[in-house]
């Protein structure tokens, strides 16, 4: 178990060699928000007696997710609806966040350390309240520009529209950025942006000592 630590620990420090910008996710990737989200989205849901399996909608807009869950239960649901219930899921999940969010141990060192080597960015599906709300909580605000969210895009993930408009705003090529996130659809956008990604689940901040790198 040392060894596979070891192995991806130096795999991640081999990818961070000569980028210039570092993109991040946030939920589940800077914040464990995703409990809370999945408990957002099932308050939302149920009163229409519906299940779903947050796995299959991490990483997606609200907006999207939404749609996947009714349309996975063969249901319809209007724009108006939709729109009342994106609103509902925002408001809880940011109430959950401001009351129960706590920082992932170890990332804040490394945050740290990387803040002052690489330029630092967030690239989320996202709405902007509920990730400035996170970021405030977190005292992370200041150390990422820009922050990219789910009104900046036409597209959110899996489409690589916001990795491109990152890399486009911090004015850097594709093999000079690495990307860290968590979910499939995050993947599978890092991957249509032709970007080295790093999967989060694969390792422990902790892992990492700043003072060896």
């Amino acid at each position: 178990f040392k060894i596979y630590i070891l192995t991806i620990r130096q795999k991640v420090l081999d990818l961070l060699k000569n980028k210039k910008l570092l993109i991040f996710d946030f939920d589940g990737t800077l914040a464990e928000t995703s409990p809370l989200h999945e408990r957002a989205f099932k308050e939302v849901v149920m009163k229409h007696n519906i299940a779903f399996s947050y796995a299959d909608i991490a990483g997606l807009s609200t907006r999207q997710a939404l749609k996947l869950i009714f349309q996975a239960n063969n249901l319809s649901i209007s724009s108006t609806i939709l729109t009342e219930l994106v609103s509902h899921k925002q408001q809880i999940a940011q109430t959950l966040v401001t009351n129960f969010l706590e920082p992932i141990d170890g990332l804040n060192i490394f945050l740290e350390w990387a803040a002052n080597e690489y330029q630092m960015c967030i690239v989320s599906s996202g709405s902007s309240g509920s990730i400035h709300n996170a970021l405030h909580k977190l005292n992370y605000k200041k150390i990422f520009s820009p922050i990219i969210c789910a009104e900046d895009v036409v597209e959110t993930k899996p489409s690589p529209e916001g990795f491109l408009k990152a890399l486009d705003l911090c004015g850097v090529s594709a093999d000079e950025a690495l990307i860290f996130e968590d979910s499939k659809s995050g993947f599978e956008s890092a991957h249509a942006a032709n970007i080295s990604f790093v999967d989060v689940h694969s390792f422990e901040w902790t892992d990492f000592d700043v003072n060896t790198i």
